[in-house]
């Protein structure tokens, strides 16, 4: 903990027909899921209104977005940012956020986020009954950074979730 990394490689996958299907699929049914650590779930950073970051507490990560020109993005890139807060009287660190943005990069496009202002998205495309050829295949990584957040107490980091209301915390 505590050592930043960028655009480590998880795989790097060429999707049979089938499978473009089955992520078509699961973008129109907006499937999502969440990442953990220390049992606290993520928060989904997305862009506002105003163009900055806010936190999602509720939604979870999607697979991707369906644009309304018939294609379809899979988000393939986690920026994934660990907020720690240091432990009175002690050099112990605790985890009190995981906050993660999603984006969809390209192969051979920037994985560093500050290569490119705004790299090109991975499509899955459908254009006459042919799903678009992605290369090369389909590349997925991710990037970790821990910061240090004392404004956020420990006893404390599960109170977002809870001011939700109806939704389930913890969806083990």
């Amino acid at each position: 903990m505590g050592e930043n990394k960028e655009a480590i490689v998880a795989c790097n996958r060429i999707l049979s027909l089938e499978e473009k299907r089955q992520f078509r699929e699961m973008i129109n049914e907006r499937y999502r899921y969440q990442l953990f650590v220390d049992d606290l779930p993520s928060a989904t950073m997305e862009m506002n209104d105003e163009g900055e970051l806010e936190a999602n507490f509720k939604e979870g990560l999607f697979v991707g977005k369906k644009y309304n020109d018939g294609s379809y993005v899979i988000y393939n890139h986690l920026d994934i940012t660990v907020k720690t807060h240091h432990v009175s009287n002690g050099d112990e660190m605790r985890i009190v956020g995981l906050e993660v943005e999603q984006r969809s990069i390209a192969n051979g496009e920037s994985l560093y986020k500050g290569g490119s202002k705004k790299a090109s998205e991975q499509y899955v495309k459908l254009a006459n009954g042919q799903y678009e050829d992605m290369g090369d295949g389909l590349l997925f990584s991710y990037s970790i950074k821990t910061v240090n957040d004392e404004s956020m107490e420990w006893s404390h980091r599960m109170d977002h979730y809870f001011a939700i209301g109806k939704y389930d915390v913890h969806m083990k």
